[in-house]
């Protein structure tokens, strides 16, 4: 690899991180397939236990797939800060010409992995909060009405006025979160873009 170091536009960083990737595929898939592997594990253990749940019809405990769902979102948005900075790690040693294995970029981040993991963590939230709450009160506001509204929708019981209103509320909701989810999800795409580098 050329380490020759100087401003570059940005068709010969592409380039570049074609031709790194291409000539270096091994490494940086195993560095990456930890956290793939890990996600994979969990988003099967979601979906069979909410296979499980609603198989049993335990609806009452459909809360564990949401509270498991929270849980992996934590874990993957840590993963995800030590596989940049193992994958930052292999990346500079291939431009220095060193040997550098899977193994060998994980340990050496090990002594400031706590800082990594931090670092990725904080930027995560400044980037998907906006996201985060949208997506919050849209489900606090369904939880809220949800009761209500099934109600509501059954055939042989009329609607009172309380289940009518709970069902406009809903439905208003639902406006403003296409409305506002739509510009939420592109700043928070435009603040990842940003702290991209952070952790490099």
């Amino acid at each position: 690899m050329d380490a020759n170091l100087r401003p570059l536009t940005l068709g010969e960083i592409l380039d570049r991180t074609a031709q790194l990737y291409r000539s270096n595929f091994l490494l940086f898939a195993g560095i990456f397939s930890f956290y793939a592997a890990v996600a994979l594990v969990f988003n099967l253990a979601q979906l069979g236990l909410g296979q499980l749940i609603l198989s049993r019809h335990l609806v009452s405990l459909l809360w564990l797939t949401y509270a498991t769902g929270a849980v992996e979102v934590i874990l993957l948005v840590l993963l995800i800060g030590a596989s940049m900075a193992a994958t930052s790690r292999a990346v500079a040693a291939v431009h220095l010409g060193d040997p550098i294995t899977i193994r060998g970029a994980y340990a050496t981040t090990l002594p400031r992995l706590g800082r990594y993991l931090w670092l990725s963590t904080i930027t995560g939230v400044l980037a998907w909060w906006p996201v985060v709450l949208v997506y919050a009160a849209f489900f606090a506001t369904f939880f809220h009405y949800r009761g209500v509204i099934a109600a509501a929708s059954h055939p042989a019981v009329a609607a009172s006025p309380a289940q009518q209103q709970a069902t406009l509320v809903m439905g208003i909701f639902f406006v403003v979160f296409a409305v506002l989810g739509f510009p939420a999800f592109i700043f928070s795409f435009w603040m990842t873009l940003r702290y991209a580098l952070s952790i490099p």
